[in-house]
Parts: C-alpha cells; sequence; structure tokens
C-alpha cells in the first residue's frame, strides 16, 4: 500500500488519502537532510507532531501527524514484532521499534479540516473496507472461479458470488450481529456452512420462490 507517487497522482486528480507510515520511509524537514522517519520521530521532545514535510525521494510536500502512544501499547507492539520475527530467525531492526512507540500518518488532508482524533477514526472506518475484502477472498472466494478462459463465465460468477455476499450480511445484520458477540469471520464461516448445504432446496421451475425458501433457512441456521 505504501508507494508516495501513487499518493501524489492521487493529489493531482484531487482525491483525499491517508496512509500508515513504514518504518524505512524517508522524509526532510526545513531544509534539513533527509532521514527516516523513525530518526526524526526520535528527535522530537513532544508527544505530538503535526506538520508538513517532504517525502521520499523525490520529496512531495505531505502533512505528518504523529502521536507517542502510552507505554503498555508499544510495549505490546514489540512483544508482537519479536514474535513474527522469530518465526523467520530474524530479529526486527531498531527503526520498526522505534516505529512501535508512535502512531503515524501522512495524508492530504488539511489541519484546518481533520484533527488527528478525526483522522484516527477516518482511518478505522476505512479499514474495514480492506477486512470485508479480506472476508469476502479467504470465506466467499470471491476471488476464484472454476472458468479458466471463458470470460463471461467468470464475470457472472463473479456478480452471482457478490448478490451472495449482500444477502449473506444482510443476513447477519439481522440475525446475527453485534450483540451476539460473534465475530464477521465467525457469522460468514456459519453462513457459507449453512449454504453448502441448501443446494437440495433449489427448483430450477421456480427459481424466486426457491431463494426465498433458502434464505428464510439461512435466517433460521443464523437465528440458532
Amino acid at each position: 500500500f505504501w508507494c508516495p507517487e501513487r499518493f501524489d497522482l492521487l493529489k493531482k486528480q484531487g482525491a483525499e488519502w491517508i496512509s500508515r507510515v513504514p518504518a524505512g520511509a524517508t522524509l526532510s524537514v526545513d531544509g534539513h537532510p533527509r532521514e527516516d522517519v523513525t530518526g526524526f520521530l526520535k528527535r522530537q521532545k513532544t508527544d505530538r507532531v503535526d506538520q508538513h514535510v517532504l517525502l521520499g525521494e523525490k520529496e512531495f510536500s505531505v502533512r505528518l501527524v504523529a502521536v507517542r502512544c502510552p507505554t503498555h501499547i508499544p510495549a505490546e507492539r514489540k512483544r508482537k514484532l519479536r514474535k513474527k520475527y522469530k518465526k523467520r530467525g530474524r530479529q526486527p531492526s531498531q527503526r520498526q521499534l522505534i516505529a512501535c512507540e508512535w502512531l503515524v500518518f501522512v495524508t492530504s488532508l488539511c489541519e484546518d479540516e481533520f484533527s488527528l482524533e478525526e483522522l484516527w477514526t477516518l482511518y478505522r472506518v476505512r479499514w474495514q473496507i480492506e477486512l470485508v475484502f479480506k472476508r469476502w477472498k479467504s470465506l466467499l472466494d470471491v476471488d476464484k472461479s472454476r472458468a479458466r478462459t471463458n470470460g463471461f463465465r467468470q464475470l457472472t460468477e463473479l456478480y452471482a458470488k457478490l448478490l451472495g455476499c449482500l444477502v449473506t450480511h444482510w443476513c447477519g445484520l439481522l440475525r446475527a450481529g453485534l450483540l451476539t458477540k460473534l465475530s464477521w469471520y465467525q457469522i460468514l464461516k456459519r453462513a457459507k456452512r449453512a449454504i453448502g448445504s441448501l443446494g437440495e432446496f433449489w427448483d430450477d421451475r421456480n427459481p424466486s420462490q426457491s431463494v426465498i425458501v433458502i434464505v428464510e433457512k439461512l435466517v433460521k441456521r443464523l437465528d440458532r
């Protein structure tokens, strides 16, 4: 997802964007030599930073917003990072460990309209869309097709799966929902398992009624 050139293109097209910042990203401020973003953060005397910087080798002008995390958050981040790298037989870099101590964004949104807290909210809401795509691919196979070369068959299958995703989400919101303390991953997994056994209720002579019957039975299974 990290591509300063793409961010600059989006800005020229009139689109706004927010991005997290990798530990190895470079920037320059107020005419100083270019440095790693973690080196810049390490020199900060305050817990909040909100200023315009020149990002990357091509020095794109962006707004950088950073806040130092409470003590318990960096400790947990570093623990997870070390665990992840241990599986690979490696150690995280010092830059990555420093990055664990901060929440850092670069954005095209101006400070007069969006505070740090509002940027964080926007980013979290936007990330939910990525999670939806991930669930659709991992659980509902929306990125796969049985047709290898027939483009029309692939497109038909894609639309059918997207309709299935929509109905499944409707059922989940109506019959499962947040009060069940189930994650959306668990809800979709149960729905997929239920749908797999509903083929017996399909009738080619009356497809509309078949859809109604199948959805009603799916809802009842989610109720349980």
